[in-house]
């Protein structure tokens, strides 16, 4: 994981040098984009690392970004492709595209089996990341199971214990006697 992080910042680096040392094909935003987009590259590593380290499920803020990115950069690229006979940029570009296409693959993956023992048992709603909640592909071993056989309670992911029905009592219960009693 660390090799699709450390590679989108070597090639925004060596984006952001091509497109200061090429002042011929230079507009007025080429480098001030692509001096950002170094330093999101470069933020990537630790933010990847400490979500993935600190949270049950894949990171939505890596997740939405690198799509929204890869969606605006396609465009992009093809720009670069048919406007300037510089091929060097274009090729760190689509590379850049690449390894970020690669990296948001590997930051969409499940963590289940990475997890430690009370956080294995949690539904695959709380451990899928956010494109699975939206398209609901979370429920997709559920519906299988329920193609294939009869479903029973058993066949049912264990609710998580702060959702459990006599911990939320209690929380009510509590909050109730602190406001009025």
């Amino acid at each position: 994981m660390l090799g699709c992080h450390i590679t989108p910042t070597g090639l925004h680096l060596a984006l952001l040098i091509l497109w200061a040392a090429k002042s011929g094909i230079q507009t007025p935003a080429s480098v001030p984009s692509a001096a950002p987009a170094f330093v999101a590259a470069l933020a990537m590593y630790p933010l990847s690392y400490l979500e993935y380290t600190r949270l049950i499920r894949p990171s939505t803020l890596l997740e939405v970004y690198l799509l929204v990115l890869l969606l605006f950069r396609i465009p992009q690229a093809r720009t670069l492709f048919l406007r300037y006979n510089e091929i060097a940029i274009a090729v760190f570009f689509m590379t850049s595209i690449v390894v970020m296409l690669i990296a948001w693959i590997l930051e969409t993956r499940n963590k289940t089996k990475d997890l430690k023992t009370p956080y294995k048992e949690y539904p695959p709603e709380a451990t899928h990341g956010v494109w699975s909640w939206i398209l609901f592909l979370w429920l997709n071993s559920l519906f299988l199971k329920g193609f294939r056989s009869l479903l029973s309670l058993d066949d049912l992911w264990q609710m998580p214990p702060e959702l459990a029905s006599e911990k939320l009592r209690d929380d009510t219960q509590a909050a109730w006697d602190r406001r009025c009693g």
